[in-house]
C-alpha cells in the first residue's frame, strides 16, 4: 500500500494553490506527516510555534482557556496560522477529538531552505492566510446569523411563554388567594378554629413563596425596553458593565469622551445613565431631562468626587465600585439597573442570591436592640459563620440600631424627636414610628439592614457627614440630624458596601453588606452606594 507523502494532499487543499512549484517543492521537504490519538494535544495554549498545522483526517477540538470554542474537521482546515503570522504564543489549544493525521509545515525550513525566494515565498503564504481567514470568518458570520435568527426566534418564544406564566401566577398572587383567605375568614365561624387558622397559614405561606418569583420576572421583563447610556472612559469598565447588561433585553448605547456623551444626550432620551467620575459634568447639564436617572459609577476613592458632588444642584445615585473585583461590579450594576427600572430602590433582598430567606423585626424600643442583636448573632453562628467575622456585623447592626431609634424619628416640621436623649435613656417608640431591623446570607455574604419611615436622611447629609469624617472630624454632624447621620463613617469602614435608601419624608434603609470569604486588603476603598426615590 502506498504511504502518502505531503505533495499527494497538495491538490485536495485550496491552501495551496496560491504556491508556484518551486515553492510546493521546498515545502513538501520541510513538511511531515503525523499521527494523534483521540485526547492528544496538538498545540498548548501560550507555548510558542513556529509550524503550520494542515488536517487530512480527523477532529480536533479548540480550546481557549480550558472552554471549546471550535470544532475543526475539514481536510485542509488549518491551526496555528496566527502564531506563525505574529510570531506569538499559541492563542488556543488543539486537542485530537478522534484519531487525527495532519501536516506539519516547519515555515522556519522552508524560508531556510528558499533564501533568495524569501520575499515571494512569504507574500504567498500571507495571500494564501488571507483567504484561509476570510473564508474562516464567512463561515462564522454564516453561523452567527443562523445562531441569531434561531435564537432570535426561540428566546420569543421563551418570553411569550413566561409572559403567559408569570402572568396567571401574579392573578394566583393578587387576586385567586386573597379572595381564598377571605372566604377562609368569612366560614370561620362554622369551622374549628385550628383548622381555619391551618389554612390559613397554608395560603399565607403559598402567597409568600409566589411572590418573589413574580417579583423577579416582572423586574426583568420590565428591564426589557429600558435604554441606557454609558458614559464610561475605561474600557476594562465598558467590557465589565456590557457584559453584565448584555442579557437583559436593554437598548445599550456607550460614549467614551465626554463630548460623545453629550451628542447622545442631547438627541437621545434614556431611561438610565451611568457616569464614571470624569464624565460628573453630564449630571449638571442634563439632570433636568424627564425621566433620566443619573447615577455615577466611580472606582474613585470617596474623598476625590465629594467636591465634585457638591457643585452639583442635585445628587445623583451613586454606585462605587472595587476595580478589581469584576464579579461585585457586575452584580452591582445588575442590581443598580433592576431598582431604576422597576422605581423600587428599597429592599435587602436585590443584594444577596434569589431565593435567600430573609429575616425581619419590628424594632419598637431601645431596649430591644440587644435582644435584635443577640438573635442575629445567633442565626448566623448556627449556619456555621465564624464568630470572628461577625464582630464588625454586631458592632454595625448596633450603630444602625441606635440611629433607627434615636436620631431617625422626625416630627412633621423636621424636627428630631429623640436626638437630643442620652443613648442611655430608654425610647419606647410610637407605632407610627416603629423601624424594621431585616438580615441574611447567601453564603458569599451577609447582609443586614434597617430601615426607617420618616426618609429624614438625605444625600447632602451624607455627603457632608462623610467628608467632614475623610478630613478626620467622624462625628461633627451629628447634631440636629434625622436619620442616620449618627456613626455614617464607621458604617461605611467596617462593612464592604453600604446602601443609602432614601424616599425623602417617607423611608430611609441603610444596607449593609459583610463578604464572608476574604479580609480587606491594605489599599481597600470603602465602597457605598446612594439612591434617593424620586418623581420622575
Amino acid at each position: 500500500m502506498h504511504k502518502k507523502n505531503p505533495s499527494d494532499y497538495f491538490a485536495s487543499i485550496s491552501f495551496f494553490q496560491e504556491f508556484e512549484k518551486k515553492y510546493l517543492k521546498a515545502i513538501e521537504l520541510h513538511s511531515l506527516i503525523k499521527h494523534y490519538k483521540p485526547k492528544d494535544k496538538i498545540l498548548i495554549q501560550g507555548q510558542e510555534n513556529i509550524n503550520l498545522y494542515i488536517l487530512l483526517i480527523g477532529q480536533v477540538g479548540v480550546l481557549v482557556d480550558g472552554l471549546v470554542v471550535a470544532t475543526l474537521e475539514q481536510m485542509g482546515d488549518i491551526v496555528g496560522e496566527m502564531s506563525v503570522v505574529t510570531g506569538r504564543p499559541v492563542s488556543a489549544t488543539i486537542v485530537a477529538e478522534t484519531p487525527v493525521k495532519v501536516m506539519e509545515v516547519d515555515i522556519t525550513g522552508v524560508n531556510n531552505h528558499l533564501v533568495k525566494n524569501k520575499e515571494e515565498f512569504n507574500e504567498a503564504l500571507f495571500r494564501a492566510f488571507a483567504v484561509t481567514l476570510s473564508d474562516k470568518l464567512r463561515v462564522t458570520n454564516q453561523k452567527a446569523k443562523y445562531f441569531e435568527e434561531f435564537s432570535d426566534k426561540h428566546l420569543s418564544e421563551i418570553y411569550q411563554g413566561q409572559e403567559l406564566t408569570i402572568k396567571r401566577l401574579s392573578e394566583i398572587t393578587n387576586k385567586n388567594l386573597v379572595v381564598l383567605s377571605e372566604t377562609l375568614q368569612k366560614i370561620s365561624k362554622n369551622t374549628e378554629a385550628k383548622d381555619i387558622q391551618k389554612a390559613r397559614q397554608e395560603v399565607q405561606y403559598i402567597q409568600k413563596t409566589l411572590e418573589p418569583i413574580v417579583s423577579r420576572f416582572d423586574a426583568s421583563f420590565k428591564q426589557k425596553h429600558k435604554k441606557v447610556l454609558l458614559a464610561e472612559s475605561n474600557k476594562k469598565q465598558q467590557a465589565i458593565a456590557k457584559m453584565a447588561m448584555g442579557g437583559t433585553g436593554i437598548e445599550l448605547d456607550i460614549a467614551t469622551v465626554l463630548e460623545e456623551a453629550r451628542e447622545k444626550l442631547s438627541v437621545n432620551s434614556y431611561d438610565i445613565v451611568f457616569v464614571s467620575a470624569d464624565m460628573i459634568p453630564l449630571i449638571g447639564e442634563f439632570s433636568e431631562k424627564d425621566k433620566t436617572h443619573f447615577t455615577l459609577m466611580t472606582s474613585e476613592p470617596i474623598s476625590t468626587y465629594i467636591p465634585s458632588l457638591q457643585n452639583l444642584k442635585s445628587l445623583p445615585n451613586i454606585v462605587s465600585r472595587d476595580p478589581e473585583d469584576r464579579y461585585f461590579t457586575s452584580k452591582n450594576i445588575m442590581t443598580t439597573l433592576t431598582k431604576l427600572a422597576t422605581d423600587d430602590i428599597f429592599g435587602l433582598e436585590k443584594y444577596l442570591a434569589w431565593g435567600v430567606d430573609i429575616h425581619e423585626f419590628t424594632v419598637k424600643s431601645s431596649e430591644e436592640r440587644k435582644d435584635l442583636n443577640d438573635n442575629m448573632h445567633e442565626y448566623f453562628i448556627n449556619l456555621g459563620v465564624r464568630a470572628s467575622r461577625l464582630d464588625s456585623v454586631s458592632v454595625v447592626a448596633e450603630e444602625l440600631l441606635m440611629n433607627s431609634i434615636y436620631d431617625a424619628p422626625t416630627d412633621e416640621s423636621g424636627k428630631s424627636l429623640y436626638n437630643q436623649l442620652d443613648r442611655t435613656v430608654p425610647v419606647l417608640l410610637k407605632e407610627s414610628e416603629y423601624a424594621s431591623f431585616s438580615f441574611g446570607t447567601d453564603g458569599m455574604f451577609i447582609g443586614i439592614s434597617v430601615a426607617d419611615p420618616f426618609g429624614a436622611l438625605n444625600g447632602d447629609t451624607v455627603i457632608d457627614y462623610l467628608e467632614s469624617c475623610y478630613e478626620g472630624n467622624a462625628g461633627s454632624l451629628n447634631k440636629q440630624k434625622g436619620g442616620a447621620g449618627r456613626g455614617l463613617h464607621m458604617i461605611v469602614e467596617m462593612s464592604d458596601l453600604v446602601v443609602f435608601n432614601i424616599k425623602p419624608k417617607f423611608k430611609t434603609e441603610v444596607i449593609a453588606l459583610f463578604h464572608l470569604g476574604s479580609k480587606k486588603s491594605a489599599d481597600y476603598l470603602a465602597n457605598f452606594h446612594y439612591f434617593c426615590a424620586d418623581d420622575k
